[in-house]
């Protein structure tokens, strides 16, 4: 009897420093929107991406979800979305507030189809509008 290994989750936590330096002009608040943000390090992350088959969730600087997709081969599919040319400036929107990504990796194609859909209806993430086979999601 063999046992199927439970899907895994696989991300990228830290937390940055933020240097102090000494000003004879009052410190302004500043909300966390309005701070610049260090850009999403996509190297280092698809060089620890294993290539099985999983979701994925593209996370902003603020923790919300901006999209969720699905693939066979989840470093292939992912690093499809830093390459120099051929994005849609849709999609090059979308890559620019990419803080963090969220990974899932499942047992096989149908696991993550089912998984990428029930994440979506959960979710609604703003970059996720419709199916590629024009079918609309259901939320």
């Amino acid at each position: 009897m063999s046992m199927a290994s439970p899907p895994i989750a696989v991300g990228r936590f830290w937390s940055r420093s933020e240097s102090v330096r000494p000003s004879s002009r009052p410190i302004q608040p500043t909300l966390m929107t309005d701070t610049p943000h260090e850009p999403f390090d996509h190297k280092s992350f698809l060089a620890n991406l294993t290539s099985r088959p999983g979701v994925y969730q593209m996370i902003n600087h603020e923790g919300e979800v901006l999209y969720v997709g699905k693939a066979r081969q989840l470093k292939s599919r992912v690093s499809s979305y830093f390459r120099a040319s051929g994005l849609t400036s849709k999609t090059l929107a979308m890559v620019n507030k990419i803080h963090d990504i969220r990974v899932t990796v499942t047992r096989g194609e149908t696991e993550a189809l089912l998984l990428e859909q029930n994440l979506i209806k959960s979710l609604k993430p703003p970059y996720n509008i419709q199916l590629r086979d024009d079918k609309s999601y259901p939320y």
